[in-house]
Protein backbone atom coordinates (compact mmCIF):
# COMPACT_ATOMS: atom_id res chain seq x y z
CA UNK A 1 0.00 0.00 0.00
CA UNK A 2 2.82 2.40 0.73
CA UNK A 3 4.60 1.52 -2.48
CA UNK A 4 1.30 2.70 -4.44
CA UNK A 5 0.83 6.02 -2.59
CA UNK A 6 4.86 6.66 -2.80
CA UNK A 7 4.16 6.14 -6.96
CA UNK A 8 0.84 8.22 -6.39
CA UNK A 9 2.96 11.12 -4.60
CA UNK A 10 5.69 10.88 -7.49
CA UNK A 11 3.85 10.90 -10.42
CA UNK A 12 1.30 13.77 -9.10
CA UNK A 13 4.45 15.95 -8.30
CA UNK A 14 5.84 15.54 -11.88
CA UNK A 15 2.73 16.30 -13.30
CA UNK A 16 2.17 19.36 -11.35
CA UNK A 17 5.91 20.16 -11.88
CA UNK A 18 5.43 19.74 -15.33
CA UNK A 19 2.11 21.97 -15.32
CA UNK A 20 3.26 24.28 -13.56
CA UNK A 21 6.47 24.98 -15.51
CA UNK A 22 3.28 25.92 -18.55
CA UNK A 23 1.54 28.25 -16.13
CA UNK A 24 4.98 29.85 -15.55
CA UNK A 25 6.02 30.43 -18.63
CA UNK A 26 2.63 32.06 -19.59
CA UNK A 27 2.60 34.23 -16.49
CA UNK A 28 5.98 35.74 -17.71
CA UNK A 29 5.11 36.30 -21.03
CA UNK A 30 1.94 37.70 -20.13
CA UNK A 31 3.88 40.00 -18.05
CA UNK A 32 5.74 41.04 -21.18
CA UNK A 33 2.87 41.82 -22.99
CA UNK A 34 1.57 44.68 -21.32
CA UNK A 35 0.12 47.12 -23.66
CA UNK A 36 2.43 49.87 -21.62
CA UNK A 37 5.23 47.39 -22.11
CA UNK A 38 4.95 46.76 -25.86
CA UNK A 39 6.84 48.93 -28.74
CA UNK A 40 4.96 49.53 -31.85
CA UNK A 41 7.24 48.44 -35.31
CA UNK A 42 5.17 50.92 -37.55
CA UNK A 43 6.99 54.30 -38.51
CA UNK A 44 4.99 57.11 -39.16
CA UNK A 45 6.00 57.82 -42.63
CA UNK A 46 4.87 56.76 -45.31
CA UNK A 47 6.61 55.36 -48.17
CA UNK A 48 5.23 54.01 -51.30
CA UNK A 49 6.67 51.29 -52.16
CA UNK A 50 7.66 49.63 -55.85
CA UNK A 51 4.87 46.41 -55.33
CA UNK A 52 2.72 43.86 -56.44
CA UNK A 53 0.32 42.46 -53.37
CA UNK A 54 -1.47 39.13 -53.70
CA UNK A 55 -4.25 38.69 -51.17
CA UNK A 56 -5.38 34.91 -50.99
CA UNK A 57 -8.30 33.98 -49.61
CA UNK A 58 -8.62 30.35 -49.05
CA UNK A 59 -12.62 29.45 -49.59
CA UNK A 60 -13.88 25.96 -48.75
CA UNK A 61 -17.86 26.64 -49.75
CA UNK A 62 -18.75 29.62 -47.41
CA UNK A 63 -20.33 31.06 -50.25
CA UNK A 64 -22.15 34.33 -48.36
CA UNK A 65 -19.84 34.47 -46.27
CA UNK A 66 -16.68 34.86 -48.81
CA UNK A 67 -19.07 37.63 -51.06
CA UNK A 68 -19.45 39.85 -48.14
CA UNK A 69 -15.91 39.62 -46.82
CA UNK A 70 -15.06 40.49 -50.23
CA UNK A 71 -17.12 43.50 -50.43
CA UNK A 72 -16.29 44.58 -47.60
CA UNK A 73 -12.37 44.10 -47.65
CA UNK A 74 -12.37 45.52 -51.33
CA UNK A 75 -13.98 49.01 -50.30
CA UNK A 76 -11.38 49.62 -47.89
CA UNK A 77 -8.19 48.02 -49.99
CA UNK A 78 -9.14 50.59 -53.28
CA UNK A 79 -9.73 53.81 -50.81
CA UNK A 80 -6.06 52.75 -50.27
CA UNK A 81 -3.57 54.66 -51.96
CA UNK A 82 -0.26 53.32 -53.68
CA UNK A 83 -0.97 49.72 -53.10
CA UNK A 84 -1.10 47.63 -56.46
CA UNK A 85 -3.23 44.29 -55.41
CA UNK A 86 -4.85 41.79 -56.69
CA UNK A 87 -7.90 40.34 -54.23
CA UNK A 88 -7.80 36.52 -55.09
CA UNK A 89 -10.38 34.45 -53.41
CA UNK A 90 -8.95 30.67 -53.79
CA UNK A 91 -12.78 29.39 -54.35
CA UNK A 92 -13.34 25.00 -53.29
CA UNK A 93 -16.85 24.15 -54.27
CA UNK A 94 -17.38 27.28 -54.74
CA UNK A 95 -20.95 27.96 -56.66
CA UNK A 96 -20.57 29.17 -59.98
CA UNK A 97 -22.93 32.29 -59.62
CA UNK A 98 -20.59 33.18 -56.09
CA UNK A 99 -17.95 33.35 -59.17
CA UNK A 100 -19.26 35.84 -61.12
CA UNK A 101 -20.56 37.67 -58.22
CA UNK A 102 -16.91 37.57 -57.12
CA UNK A 103 -15.75 39.20 -60.78
CA UNK A 104 -18.49 41.74 -60.94
CA UNK A 105 -16.90 42.88 -56.97
CA UNK A 106 -13.22 43.23 -58.78
CA UNK A 107 -12.25 40.34 -57.44
CA UNK A 108 -9.86 37.59 -59.26
CA UNK A 109 -10.82 34.34 -57.86
CA UNK A 110 -9.21 31.61 -58.61
CA UNK A 111 -11.17 27.84 -58.74
CA UNK A 112 -9.41 25.30 -56.69
CA UNK A 113 -9.91 21.38 -57.86
CA UNK A 114 -8.77 19.15 -55.29
CA UNK A 115 -9.85 15.70 -54.15
CA UNK A 116 -9.19 16.39 -50.39
CA UNK A 117 -9.50 19.87 -49.39
CA UNK A 118 -7.43 21.20 -47.36
CA UNK A 119 -5.85 25.24 -47.05
CA UNK A 120 -2.14 24.41 -47.64
CA UNK A 121 -3.18 22.10 -50.50
CA UNK A 122 -5.54 25.53 -52.17
CA UNK A 123 -2.51 27.68 -51.43
CA UNK A 124 -0.01 25.90 -53.50
CA UNK A 125 -2.08 24.81 -55.66
CA UNK A 126 -2.54 28.15 -56.79
CA UNK A 127 1.41 28.81 -56.15
CA UNK A 128 1.89 26.11 -58.96
CA UNK A 129 -0.29 27.99 -61.33
CA UNK A 130 2.05 31.63 -60.99
CA UNK A 131 5.00 30.35 -62.89
CA UNK A 132 6.53 33.49 -64.13
CA UNK A 133 4.64 36.12 -61.27
CA UNK A 134 4.96 39.56 -60.82
CA UNK A 135 3.54 39.58 -57.19
CA UNK A 136 6.43 40.86 -54.65
CA UNK A 137 4.23 39.85 -51.54
CA UNK A 138 1.50 37.60 -50.51
CA UNK A 139 -1.16 38.69 -47.92
CA UNK A 140 -3.49 35.49 -46.53
CA UNK A 141 -6.50 36.51 -45.46
CA UNK A 142 -9.46 33.29 -44.05
CA UNK A 143 -12.81 33.39 -45.99
CA UNK A 144 -14.62 35.34 -42.88
CA UNK A 145 -11.80 37.50 -41.95
CA UNK A 146 -12.64 41.91 -42.13
CA UNK A 147 -10.06 44.42 -42.87
CA UNK A 148 -9.99 47.38 -40.26
CA UNK A 149 -9.22 50.72 -41.86
CA UNK A 150 -7.44 51.84 -38.79
CA UNK A 151 -3.51 51.71 -39.29
CA UNK A 152 -3.98 49.31 -42.40
CA UNK A 153 -2.24 51.64 -44.87
CA UNK A 154 0.83 52.13 -42.75
CA UNK A 155 0.95 48.24 -41.96
CA UNK A 156 1.05 47.44 -45.10
CA UNK A 157 3.84 50.13 -46.47
CA UNK A 158 5.61 48.47 -43.64
CA UNK A 159 5.55 44.78 -44.67
CA UNK A 160 5.74 45.71 -48.67
CA UNK A 161 8.90 47.82 -48.05
CA UNK A 162 10.46 44.38 -45.78
CA UNK A 163 12.23 42.26 -48.57
CA UNK A 164 12.97 39.64 -45.98
CA UNK A 165 10.84 39.34 -42.99
CA UNK A 166 6.92 38.19 -42.07
CA UNK A 167 4.14 40.14 -40.43
CA UNK A 168 1.60 39.13 -38.40
CA UNK A 169 -1.42 41.51 -38.37
CA UNK A 170 -3.23 41.17 -34.99
CA UNK A 171 -6.54 39.45 -35.32
CA UNK A 172 -10.06 40.11 -33.11
CA UNK A 173 -12.94 39.36 -32.84
CA UNK A 174 -15.92 40.53 -35.01
CA UNK A 175 -18.64 39.06 -33.05
CA UNK A 176 -19.47 38.46 -29.45
CA UNK A 177 -22.94 37.69 -30.28
CA UNK A 178 -23.12 34.32 -28.09
CA UNK A 179 -21.45 33.50 -24.85
CA UNK A 180 -19.07 30.77 -26.14
CA UNK A 181 -18.26 33.54 -29.00
CA UNK A 182 -17.54 35.72 -25.80
CA UNK A 183 -15.02 33.01 -24.30
CA UNK A 184 -13.60 32.47 -28.02
CA UNK A 185 -13.19 36.30 -28.23
CA UNK A 186 -11.33 35.93 -24.92
CA UNK A 187 -9.11 33.58 -26.04
CA UNK A 188 -7.66 35.33 -29.36
CA UNK A 189 -7.04 38.43 -26.96
CA UNK A 190 -5.33 36.31 -24.23
CA UNK A 191 -3.10 34.58 -27.35
CA UNK A 192 -2.57 38.19 -28.51
CA UNK A 193 -1.36 39.35 -25.56
CA UNK A 194 0.90 36.21 -24.66
CA UNK A 195 1.95 34.49 -27.69
CA UNK A 196 2.58 37.46 -30.31
CA UNK A 197 3.17 40.79 -28.17
CA UNK A 198 4.99 39.11 -25.08
CA UNK A 199 6.85 36.91 -27.41
CA UNK A 200 7.80 39.72 -29.22
CA UNK A 201 9.11 41.60 -26.55
CA UNK A 202 11.47 38.55 -25.00
CA UNK A 203 12.71 37.42 -28.29
CA UNK A 204 10.44 34.87 -28.90
CA UNK A 205 9.21 34.55 -32.50
CA UNK A 206 5.54 35.59 -32.35
CA UNK A 207 2.61 33.49 -33.27
CA UNK A 208 1.51 33.47 -36.90
CA UNK A 209 -2.26 32.51 -36.98
CA UNK A 210 -2.79 31.80 -40.56
CA UNK A 211 -4.65 34.60 -41.59
CA UNK A 212 -3.71 38.43 -41.04
CA UNK A 213 0.33 37.63 -42.37
CA UNK A 214 2.18 39.88 -44.70
CA UNK A 215 5.04 37.94 -47.02
CA UNK A 216 7.50 38.24 -49.65
CA UNK A 217 6.46 36.24 -52.14
CA UNK A 218 9.35 34.41 -52.81
CA UNK A 219 9.90 33.35 -49.41
CA UNK A 220 6.20 32.46 -49.07
CA UNK A 221 6.06 30.01 -51.87
CA UNK A 222 9.62 28.40 -50.81
CA UNK A 223 8.12 27.68 -48.18
CA UNK A 224 4.62 26.76 -48.57
CA UNK A 225 6.02 24.16 -51.08
CA UNK A 226 7.31 22.22 -48.51
CA UNK A 227 4.02 22.02 -46.56
CA UNK A 228 0.88 19.72 -47.30
CA UNK A 229 -1.21 18.70 -44.13
CA UNK A 230 -4.47 18.66 -43.06
CA UNK A 231 -3.99 20.77 -40.04
CA UNK A 232 -1.50 23.47 -38.67
CA UNK A 233 -0.24 24.40 -42.02
CA UNK A 234 0.91 28.06 -39.80
CA UNK A 235 3.07 25.78 -36.90
CA UNK A 236 5.02 24.46 -39.98
CA UNK A 237 5.30 28.11 -41.55
CA UNK A 238 6.81 29.33 -38.31
CA UNK A 239 8.88 26.08 -38.23
CA UNK A 240 10.43 27.17 -41.25
CA UNK A 241 10.81 30.60 -40.55
CA UNK A 242 13.00 29.85 -37.60
CA UNK A 243 15.32 27.32 -39.72
CA UNK A 244 16.22 29.91 -42.21
CA UNK A 245 16.55 32.66 -39.52
CA UNK A 246 13.47 34.75 -40.75
CA UNK A 247 12.05 37.25 -38.34
CA UNK A 248 8.16 37.21 -37.79
CA UNK A 249 7.40 41.03 -37.03
CA UNK A 250 3.97 41.12 -35.07
CA UNK A 251 1.99 44.22 -35.51
CA UNK A 252 -0.54 45.24 -33.06
CA UNK A 253 -2.10 48.68 -34.73
CA UNK A 254 -3.46 46.32 -37.63
CA UNK A 255 -6.64 44.43 -36.73
CA UNK A 256 -8.22 41.81 -38.81
CA UNK A 257 -11.70 41.18 -37.83
CA UNK A 258 -12.16 37.41 -37.47
CA UNK A 259 -15.48 35.84 -36.80
CA UNK A 260 -15.85 34.02 -33.54
CA UNK A 261 -17.28 30.32 -33.04
CA UNK A 262 -20.96 30.72 -31.72
CA UNK A 263 -21.76 27.73 -30.31
CA UNK A 264 -20.28 24.43 -28.79
CA UNK A 265 -20.71 22.04 -31.95
CA UNK A 266 -18.94 24.08 -34.38
CA UNK A 267 -16.02 24.85 -31.59
CA UNK A 268 -15.50 21.18 -30.77
CA UNK A 269 -14.71 20.98 -34.54
CA UNK A 270 -12.79 23.86 -35.07
CA UNK A 271 -10.63 23.01 -32.04
CA UNK A 272 -10.24 19.27 -32.50
CA UNK A 273 -8.58 20.19 -35.99
CA UNK A 274 -6.66 22.40 -34.50
CA UNK A 275 -5.37 20.27 -31.10
CA UNK A 276 -4.92 17.38 -33.55
CA UNK A 277 -2.58 19.17 -35.99
CA UNK A 278 -0.64 20.27 -32.33
CA UNK A 279 -0.20 16.85 -30.87
CA UNK A 280 1.19 15.89 -34.20
CA UNK A 281 3.50 18.46 -35.06
CA UNK A 282 4.61 18.62 -31.34
CA UNK A 283 5.49 14.78 -31.80
CA UNK A 284 7.43 15.13 -35.01
CA UNK A 285 9.65 18.33 -33.55
CA UNK A 286 10.04 17.33 -30.29
CA UNK A 287 13.94 16.50 -31.54
CA UNK A 288 14.25 19.83 -33.05
CA UNK A 289 13.03 20.85 -29.78
CA UNK A 290 15.82 18.88 -27.63
CA UNK A 291 18.58 20.09 -30.20
CA UNK A 292 17.71 23.65 -29.46
CA UNK A 293 18.01 23.41 -25.71
CA UNK A 294 21.38 21.34 -26.62
CA UNK A 295 22.60 24.06 -28.51
CA UNK A 296 21.43 26.89 -26.34
CA UNK A 297 19.57 28.55 -29.11
CA UNK A 298 17.17 29.50 -26.19
CA UNK A 299 14.74 31.67 -28.32
CA UNK A 300 14.04 28.54 -30.29
CA UNK A 301 13.35 26.18 -27.61
CA UNK A 302 11.25 28.77 -26.03
CA UNK A 303 8.80 29.11 -29.37
CA UNK A 304 9.08 25.14 -30.00
CA UNK A 305 7.96 24.66 -26.36
CA UNK A 306 4.65 25.82 -26.85
CA UNK A 307 3.78 23.69 -28.68
CA UNK A 308 3.35 21.54 -25.66
CA UNK A 309 1.43 23.78 -23.65
CA UNK A 310 -1.83 21.86 -22.92
CA UNK A 311 -4.85 23.38 -24.09
CA UNK A 312 -6.03 25.99 -22.31
CA UNK A 313 -9.51 25.11 -20.68
CA UNK A 314 -8.00 21.31 -19.40
CA UNK A 315 -5.24 23.73 -18.29
CA UNK A 316 -7.26 25.71 -16.17
CA UNK A 317 -9.53 22.99 -15.38
CA UNK A 318 -6.70 20.73 -14.20
CA UNK A 319 -5.27 23.60 -12.11
CA UNK A 320 -8.10 24.08 -10.19
CA UNK A 321 -8.95 20.38 -9.66
CA UNK A 322 -5.30 19.63 -8.57
CA UNK A 323 -5.49 21.42 -4.70
CA UNK A 324 -8.30 19.51 -4.22
CA UNK A 325 -6.94 16.30 -4.78
CA UNK A 326 -3.47 16.98 -2.77
CA UNK A 327 -4.67 18.40 -0.27
CA UNK A 328 -3.70 15.91 1.95
CA UNK A 329 -0.20 16.61 1.12
CA UNK A 330 1.69 19.33 2.40
CA UNK A 331 4.47 19.82 -0.17
CA UNK A 332 2.25 18.52 -3.03
CA UNK A 333 -0.42 21.15 -1.94
CA UNK A 334 1.73 24.04 -2.05
CA UNK A 335 2.85 23.46 -5.37
CA UNK A 336 -0.15 22.92 -6.98
CA UNK A 337 -1.68 25.83 -5.30
CA UNK A 338 1.14 28.16 -6.45
CA UNK A 339 0.55 26.35 -10.17
CA UNK A 340 -3.22 27.52 -9.95
CA UNK A 341 -1.79 30.90 -8.84
CA UNK A 342 0.52 31.75 -11.09
CA UNK A 343 -2.26 30.60 -14.29
CA UNK A 344 -4.89 32.95 -12.91
CA UNK A 345 -1.98 35.75 -12.56
CA UNK A 346 -1.31 34.74 -16.77
CA UNK A 347 -5.35 35.12 -17.34
CA UNK A 348 -5.42 38.17 -15.21
CA UNK A 349 -2.48 40.10 -16.74
CA UNK A 350 -3.59 39.23 -19.88
CA UNK A 351 -7.08 40.22 -19.83
CA UNK A 352 -7.56 43.56 -20.67
CA UNK A 353 -8.68 45.64 -17.51
CA UNK A 354 -12.64 46.05 -16.65
CA UNK A 355 -13.42 43.16 -18.89
CA UNK A 356 -12.51 40.42 -15.97
CA UNK A 357 -15.99 39.94 -14.23
CA UNK A 358 -18.21 39.35 -17.70
CA UNK A 359 -14.92 36.62 -18.60
CA UNK A 360 -15.58 34.83 -15.32
CA UNK A 361 -19.20 34.84 -14.93
CA UNK A 362 -18.79 33.01 -19.01
CA UNK A 363 -16.54 30.73 -17.22
CA UNK A 364 -19.13 29.82 -14.44
CA UNK A 365 -21.77 29.21 -17.31
CA UNK A 366 -19.76 26.98 -19.62
CA UNK A 367 -16.78 25.83 -18.22
CA UNK A 368 -18.17 22.64 -16.93
CA UNK A 369 -19.48 22.71 -20.68
CA UNK A 370 -16.35 23.66 -22.33
CA UNK A 371 -14.19 20.93 -20.30
CA UNK A 372 -16.18 17.50 -21.49
CA UNK A 373 -16.52 19.17 -25.23
CA UNK A 374 -12.25 19.03 -25.28
CA UNK A 375 -12.03 16.00 -23.75
CA UNK A 376 -14.32 14.71 -26.41
CA UNK A 377 -12.06 16.11 -28.55
CA UNK A 378 -9.49 13.11 -28.47
CA UNK A 379 -11.28 10.50 -30.06
CA UNK A 380 -11.73 12.47 -33.38
CA UNK A 381 -8.10 13.12 -33.89
CA UNK A 382 -7.64 10.26 -36.62
CA UNK A 383 -9.89 11.68 -38.19
CA UNK A 384 -8.72 15.20 -38.07
CA UNK A 385 -5.29 13.94 -39.29
CA UNK A 386 -6.37 12.55 -42.54
CA UNK A 387 -9.57 14.70 -43.31
CA UNK A 388 -10.45 18.19 -43.43
CA UNK A 389 -12.63 19.57 -41.13
CA UNK A 390 -14.03 22.80 -42.29
CA UNK A 391 -15.22 25.48 -40.08
CA UNK A 392 -18.65 26.47 -41.70
CA UNK A 393 -19.22 29.99 -40.94
CA UNK A 394 -21.76 33.25 -40.52
CA UNK A 395 -22.15 36.12 -42.23
CA UNK A 396 -20.08 38.80 -40.61
CA UNK A 397 -22.62 41.47 -42.38
CA UNK A 398 -24.52 42.33 -38.57
CA UNK A 399 -21.18 42.23 -36.54
CA UNK A 400 -18.74 44.02 -39.32
CA UNK A 401 -19.60 47.70 -37.50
Amino acid sequence: MELILNIIQYGLTALILLVGFSSLYLMFLAFFGVKFAYTSPINSKVVSPNHQLAILVPAYKNDEVLLDSTKHNLKILQNLQGIDFHYIPLCDRVQEGTLKALHEQGAHPFEISLDKSTKSRAINQWLDAEKQTLYTHVLVLDVDNLLHPDNLAHGLYNGLNDQHNWWQFKRIAANTNTQIAGLDAWSEIVNNNIFRRGAQKLGIPPALIGSGMLAPFNSFAEIHHKIDVTGGFDKWVEHYLMQQDIKVKYCDEVWIKDQKIADLGALKKQRTRWLAAQFLIAKQLLPTLLKSIFTLKLGRALKYYQLYLPPRILHLALAIVLPLITFWQKDIFLLSTLNLLALLIAFTVATPWGSHFKVLGLFAKNGIKLVWNYLGMFKGFKEANEKFIATQHQSNEKDSN
